[in-house]
């Protein structure tokens, strides 16, 4: 998972997102754990308020960790 961490840097997202930032929020959860995974995820969502790709897979990662409030909200 950490070497995944390697090739998925944020700031190299073209295009459709969703797929991208699934896979970034998944190797971070099995990395470094759901904490650290969420944190991001709330930083992301902070920089790039207007993708609803990111949106998507935040909404997917909280709704994993058993966070249903917080999954609404990323989608809100």
């Amino acid at each position: 998972a950490d070497e995944a961490l390697k090739l998925l840097p944020p700031d190299q997202v073209v295009g459709e997102s969703s797929r991208y930032f699934a896979l970034l929020l998944a190797a971070l959860l099995a990395a470094r754990g759901p904490a650290a995974a969420q944190a991001e995820a709330q930083a992301l969502q902070a920089a790039r308020p207007q993708d609803t790709g990111l949106a998507t897979a935040a909404a997917s990662l909280y709704a994993s960790t058993g966070d249903l409030d917080r999954a609404k909200a990323a989608l809100a």
